[in-house]
């Protein structure tokens, strides 16, 4: 979705668009799966020459740990442009609690890129390491938008 907004003092409007529509990928659970694409958003920008990109992107990961032993887990979470990693977040965390649990981790990132034609976002979560090797891990609830100016 696409479109102009932010009325300019002269009456016209100004060239800032947002993109909010993002291809949600349906996942299973992520443990092993190497790296998955879990949204992917297309941006245009709004008339020829250099435009600046802002992105905003989560996703809501439910960790279910069995009973037995303490979770331990690196994720990393990436942003690509065009299937180019342009920023990455590493989660890395322990607890200790040895009974069954389910966690929930909501990584995000924000960021600016420059684009003078039309590129894809793409955002993927690889579970790195994850002990025990039980536990599944899920994307939920996720978004990625832009805002072009």
């Amino acid at each position: 979705m696409g479109g102009c907004c932010c009325a300019s003092n002269g009456g016209s409007f100004s060239p800032i668009m947002f993109f909010a529509t993002s291809t949600e990928t349906p996942t299973g659970n992520l443990v092993g799966a190497g790296p998955v694409d879990v949204l992917t958003l297309g941006v245009s920008p709004p008339s020829p020459g250099q435009h600046q990109v802002k992105l905003d992107s989560t996703v809501e990961l439910i960790l279910n740990k069995p009973a037995g032993s303490p979770l331990s887990y690196n994720i990393e979470y990436r942003l690509q442009k065009v299937d180019v990693t342009i920023a990455t977040l590493t989660e890395t965390r322990s607890f200790n609690a040895a009974g069954a649990a389910t966690y929930t981790l909501i990584p995000n990132l924000t960021w600016n890129d420059t684009i003078t034609v039309s590129a894809t976002y793409t955002v993927e979560i690889q579970v790195i390491t994850i002990s025990p090797a039980a536990t599944t891990v899920t994307a939920q609830t996720r978004a990625l938008n832009a805002i072009v100016f």
